[in-house]
């Protein structure tokens, strides 16, 4: 849905949206980016693999406007489109203490250096602790 919003956007101002799929590559991420750079696009929106890359000095100091989507960088600030990962997580884990469930499995893709996965992960493992979930377990 937020491609599709970004697309619409995009439409009405007679912009192109281009849309390169790295499959979660940090070099198909660099590499993506590069050429997205040496065709001169106007603005790039990224869902960062998450790893900390020198492209991104690069495009730190090129000052072509950047949106990251879903995911922040470690060590890079740039403007970014999230969601709130410790509200969600809160809720959903809370609604499955309160309906008398405890033995709570959290299951995700490889965590390290993705910002949401590690923020659920943390707001997740505080509220097992919290509530003592009979087994809480993190896959």
């Amino acid at each position: 849905m937020m491609m599709k919003g970004v697309n619409d956007v995009c439409k009405t101002r007679h912009y192109h949206m281009l849309i390169l799929n790295t499959d979660n590559s940090q070099k198909s991420e660099d590499d993506g980016i590069r050429s997205l750079i040496d065709h001169n696009v106007d603005a790039l929106l990224i869902n960062p693999t998450g790893y900390t890359s020198p492209i991104y000095t690069k495009l730190k100091e090129s000052r072509l406007p950047i949106v990251l989507i879903d995911r922040q960088i470690e060590h890079f600030l740039f403007d970014s489109v999230t969601s709130n990962n410790y509200d969600v997580t809160y809720q959903a884990t809370d609604y499955l203490i309160q309906n008398n469930y405890s033995r709570i499995y959290f299951v995700t893709e490889n965590i390290d250096s993705i910002s949401t996965r590690s923020q659920r992960k943390k707001q997740w493992r505080m509220l097992c602790a919290r509530n003592t979930c009979r087994k809480s377990t993190f896959f």
